[in-house]
Formats: C-alpha cells, structure tokens, sequence
C-alpha cells in the first residue's frame, strides 16, 4: 500500500469500497401525472407597492409677467404624500424673493404633512412625505422657523 491509498482510504475513498449496488440512477422522464389529476402550480405572487409618482416642477413667469405655476397644486402633491423636486432655476433669474417664498411655503406645506425639506443643489429643491427616506450623500436640510 502506497502514501497515496493510504489517503484515499482516509478520505473514504478506496477503490475496494465502491460498489454498483450503491449507485443510484434517477430516471430520465418525470413520471407522469395520473389521468384526470391537474397539477398544482406553485407559484405565489408577491404583493406589488403601490406607483408612486415623483413630480417634477419648475415655476416660472410668462413674458407678461403672470406667474405659470399653481401653489395649490404643488400643496396637493405633498398632502397626497408624493414627492416634489423643485426646481427654481428660471424663477430665480426673474425673481429671486419670489422664488424664496415659494420654496418657504412648500417646507411649510411639507412640514404640516410630517414630511421633510432638503435642498439638492443651488436652486433644486426635494420634498418628501413621511413615508421616503433620502439615503446616500447627506443633503442639506431645509428648516422651517
């Protein structure tokens, strides 16, 4: 007997003990289904989370100086619990105390609903319902006084 039988028959692995009796064969078709027997599905369906939107806005003035946007409707994004990203880029070029105001209202509006304000980027605002969290690169964060 060599080193290496010596290990082969540590690991349980000689030659001597091997035996065709041992060896099970699984069968190359699955049996079939008895006559009239339906077969059961295992398939569960998982439950999906409700759509969500994410709104997008950007307030603005027309050449006559009206505003195109509607507070209210932004106010009712945010009581709906939707998220609204703000974007006050081309508001701030025209009027940049307006575009404040309505960046205060909105962290009001989002604060009545329990939800949070943070500031993306210069001018580019996020408000959340109480049911999003933000994760990733700290934000900063809008307060209301």
């Amino acid at each position: 007997m060599s080193l290496l039988d010596g290990v082969w028959r540590l690991i349980g692995a000689h030659d001597d003990e091997l035996d065709d009796n041992n060896v099970m064969e699984y069968p190359q078709k699955p049996p079939a289904a008895e006559a009239g027997e339906h077969e059961k599905q295992d398939i569960i369906s998982m439950p999906m989370p409700e759509k969500q939107a994410v709104y997008v806005v950007k307030p603005m003035r027309d050449a006559q100086g009206n505003a195109e946007y509607s507070l209210s409707a932004y106010v009712n994004f945010l009581k709906s619990h939707q998220t609204l990203v703000l974007d006050i880029n081309e508001l701030v070029k025209v009027d940049r105390d307006e575009a404040m105001r309505i960046v205060d209202y909105l962290a009001g509006a989002v604060r009545m609903a329990e939800g949070e304000a943070f500031e993306i980027s210069e001018h580019i605002f996020i408000f959340t319902p109480h049911n999003i969290t933000l994760a990733g690169d700290p934000l900063r964060r809008i307060e209301v006084v």
